[in-house]
């Protein structure tokens, strides 16, 4: 993400769709003192809550990925310090819709410096208008100038996970564009991911990925 770089910092980050998936945001305590997480899903908010209470037996031990970015940091040892301080920085699971005017509904919070998301509003929308208004829904929550953050796929219908069919809404990258456009936020970069075929890959139609990086304009 972003702030490997060490480009986007602030106080306070929200991911949206977290799943019960930290990898994406494991260096993220790094450059933000409050972080939090978000999903639709009950069982995924569980899964989160459960490991921020350290409950490792009742969830997934996330030790070999905190290793692996200590690693790619310098210092394969701090892992544990850094699970540490990811944890002590997550201040709340909510409970999350992008199809809502407040995605965070019924919680009402004050604007965000940074927010991500991966894989998440196309698997939350039947179509292209739908998609923009969500797109428009997550911008609401961000500050002005405040930072987003998306890793999407280009083009992908499904996908599958744990021999379940997941339905996503193929898009291409001008209507992504289009749809930032729509929500007043300026694209910064835009790095995009050719496919690679290897035993990691999940199964999916996707022709690519991409990492976008946008700020949100000042208001009228």
């Amino acid at each position: 993400m972003a702030w490997w770089e060490g480009n986007i910092k602030g106080q306070r980050l929200l991911d949206i769709g977290t799943g019960p998936s930290l990898i994406n945001l494991i260096s993220a305590s790094r450059c933000f003192e409050e972080i939090y997480l978000s999903d639709f899903s009950t069982a995924n908010r569980n899964a989160l809550k459960k490991w921020q209470k350290k409950e490792e037996r009742e969830t997934w031990s996330w030790e070999s990925f905190f290793r692996h970015v200590a690693k790619l940091e310098g210092n394969e040892d701090s892992w544990n310090s850094l699970q540490d301080e990811f944890r002590d920085k997550t201040k709340a699971v909510y409970f999350c819709d992008v199809n809502n005017a407040n995605p965070l509904s019924p919680v009402d919070t004050a604007p965000f410096d940074t927010i991500t998301t991966s894989y998440c509003l196309e698997t939350a929308c039947q179509n292209e208008g739908e998609y923009r208004q969500a797109m428009k829904n997550v911008a609401s929550l961000l500050k002005p100038r405040g930072y987003f953050i998306m890793l999407a796929g280009l083009k992908e219908t499904y996908y599958l996970v744990g021999g379940n069919n997941w339905r996503t809404l193929p898009l291409q990258e001008e209507q992504y564009r289009d749809a930032l456009q729509k929500a007043d936020l300026e694209v910064v970069s835009w790095h995009p991911i050719k496919r690679q075929e290897n035993v990691l890959d999940i199964e999916s139609d996707y022709v690519g990925c991409f990492i976008v990086v946008a700020r949100k304009k000042n208001g009228p």
